[in-house]
């Protein structure tokens, strides 16, 4: 399971002006409803924040679930789309996981040899296998962001957004984005 936590800003290189689409403060103050999709979920949270107070805590297994963001109040992006230098940008904070593994060894029961194999009396002794152990396959980090979006004229936009080969923000934050002008207007 992946956790990562999401900010959403809007940077539009005329003139150097970050639009905020989500600042970090609360979701009904922004206008943004917040629903898990698949077999996601999706919070908002006060644990973390790349700004504001508060930020959107998404858990997912894979590409198809996770969550939805849904403005209110859709958000005009066009007067900045013309430009190839205007990003929309995702900040993101992936939760580390890890798993735990265990191994054992059994020299079976009564009546048992060491490697499981029964021995009776003078009989021959079969063996049933020899020791073994369990390893729970940790789960993979985060690579990709895959990000949907869905414009007002019923348009959408597939985008997958590398977390691995991007530069830290700060601390472990992560910041990716995409030129407005891939988005289909």
């Amino acid at each position: 399971m992946t956790i990562a936590v999401l900010g959403l800003t809007l940077l539009a290189a005329v003139g150097q002006v970050d639009v905020s689409l989500y600042a970090g403060q609360p979701l009904s103050t922004e206008g943004i409803q917040v629903k898990a999709w698949g077999a996601g979920q999706a919070e908002e949270t006060t644990d973390r924040s790349s700004a504001g107070q508060n930020s959107i805590k998404v858990t997912t297994s894979g590409y198809f679930q996770g969550a939805v963001l849904q403005f209110k109040e859709p958000r005009n992006v066009k007067p900045y789309a013309a430009s190839r230098e205007n990003l929309l940008v995702f900040s993101v904070y992936p939760v580390e996981v890890s798993a735990s593994s265990s191994s054992g060894t059994s020299s079976g029961g009564s009546g048992m040899g060491a490697g499981g194999g029964v021995s009776a009396g003078g009989g021959r002794s079969g063996s049933q296998g020899s020791s073994g152990s369990t390893t729970a396959t940790p789960p993979k980090q985060m690579e990709n962001l895959r990000v949907v979006i869905f414009t007002t004229d019923g348009k959408a936009t597939e985008i997958y957004l590398p977390l691995t080969s991007s530069g830290r923000a700060y601390g472990r934050w992560v910041k990716v984005g995409v030129p407005l002008s891939a988005i289909p207007r």
